[in-house]
């Protein structure tokens, strides 16, 4: 074998390489270009506007761990962290919660579980993997301030929307982990920084403070 030809088998052999390379990448690049949602959706029976719905959201003190010292930004990226049994699961803060005017006499709570994929199918796998917990307890809409999901379906966007729809007159209050998951809070309340106060729903994307100073 001469020279030459050894220089081009081996040339031959980068360019493969290379060309594998850049498949790998597009694949990268595709594989989360399809967004899907998978949503649970609940109707809650009130017993009437002038009662007082406290939205509390809670965290997990195991998880609150894994952004102790983290900013708001990278508490909203799928983490490594471990359950109580000791298995590895994703772990992310990135929820958001948005209330809106109920054209009922019933709240509705909206849970939309977000993820990406190749496909749509593979997309809404992803979403429904999602495992989001919340309650209704006396006076109190208790929500996690955080969600799951197995390593396996590794970190392709996923993401959780509250949509919150209460009736006209429905008095409210939120706890600090709250306020800082409300979409809009600043628009909704004008006190994005003072949340321990009594709000009334007076209608879409309005809350009015019925103690503010």
């Amino acid at each position: 074998m001469t020279c030459c030809q050894i220089k081009i088998g081996l040339f031959s052999l980068w360019l493969v390489s290379v060309i594998g390379l850049i498949g790998m990448g597009v694949t990268q690049v595709n594989s989360d270009v399809v967004g899907s949602q998978h949503l649970e959706e609940k109707n809650i029976p009130w017993n009437g506007v002038s009662d007082t719905i406290t939205l509390d959201f809670r965290g997990n003190s195991q998880f609150d761990l894994l952004w102790e010292d983290a900013y708001w930004h990278d508490q909203r990226t799928l983490t490594t962290g471990y359950d109580q049994e000791g298995n590895e699961l994703l772990v992310s803060k990135k929820i958001n919660l948005s209330l809106s005017l109920s054209d009922t006499d019933q709240i509705n709570v909206a849970v939309a579980k977000k993820a990406r994929g190749l496909r749509h199918k593979s997309a809404l796998d992803r979403a429904k993997a999602i495992d989001y917990s919340w309650s209704l307890a006396p006076g109190s809409l208790i929500l996690s301030d955080y969600f799951t999901t197995e390593t396996s379906w590794k970190n392709k966007g996923q993401s959780i929307k509250i949509g919150l729809a209460l009736p006209k007159g429905t008095l409210v209050k939120l706890n600090e982990r709250s306020a800082q998951g409300l979409e809009h809070y600043w628009q909704l309340t004008g006190d994005r920084f003072e949340n321990n106060h009594l709000w009334v729903v007076e209608g879409q994307d309005k809350l009015l403070c019925l103690d503010c100073q």
